[in-house]
């Protein structure tokens, strides 16, 4: 069986995770922001409280989403630079 890595799509998934990893979080903090009011206006409301508790839970989860983005973009980037590298080794040994 006969297989082709492309490096290109390698970076091009890397890249793709990158931008996720950048905009899971952002999204939420815009998202909550638009829609609570602001703290200072009902600090001591148990809704308020309640939703401060849901909002850094969630921040933390998108957290780790986002870092294992980050962390899978970063594989992918070293495999294609590997890739590259090996064909130029080979095409170097394979030289006439």
């Amino acid at each position: 069986m006969d297989f082709e890595v492309s490096p290109v799509a390698l970076r091009q998934g890397a890249a793709a995770l990158q931008a996720l990893a950048d905009r899971v979080r952002g999204d939420l903090v815009a998202t909550y922001h638009a829609a609570a009011p602001t703290r200072s206006a009902n600090p001591d409301w148990p809704a308020t409280a309640a939703n401060d508790a849901v909002v850094i839970t969630i921040d933390a989860t998108l957290a780790g989403l986002a870092s294992r983005c980050r962390t899978l973009a970063e594989a992918l980037s070293a495999a294609a630079l590997e890739y590259e590298r090996t064909d130029e080794n080979a095409g170097r040994r394979l030289a006439w």
